[in-house]
């Protein structure tokens, strides 16, 4: 559920790709 989230935010957040 979580990790679904994060997951998506990740994606949608070019800035946040570590």
């Amino acid at each position: 559920m979580a990790r679904m989230y994060l997951q998506i935010l990740v994606l949608a957040t070019p800035g946040l790709e570590l």
